[in-house]
């Protein structure tokens, strides 16, 4: 699934900036990066960026529940585990 990273740095300098200027009071903005990339495509430009090959891998929201409870206790993946399979399964 294609998602248009963005930089939290980046996000946060426009949030501080909207926050301190009335110009942008009572405005919407949509924040996003500049292209829609699929895993395979960051993982080519951090290949480029970093002058040597990485891959990319399509972690099964499982596997991610799993790494999720054990740096934050048992259960605590199972909502980010649904979500994601929940994305997967629509994807099919």
């Amino acid at each position: 699934m294609p998602v248009r990273w963005t930089a939290t740095r980046d996000v946060a300098a426009f949030v501080a900036e909207a926050l301190n200027d009335p110009e942008y009071a009572g405005q919407d903005f949509l924040i996003s990066g500049i292209e829609n990339l699929t895993g395979n495509d960051l993982a080519h430009k951090f290949s480029l960026g970093l002058g040597e090959k990485i891959t990319y891998y399509p972690m099964p929201p499982k596997e991610f529940g799993k790494i999720l409870d054990g740096l934050f206790g048992p259960g605590a993946g199972r909502g980010a585990e649904e979500m994601y399979q929940q994305i997967a399964d629509t994807k099919q």
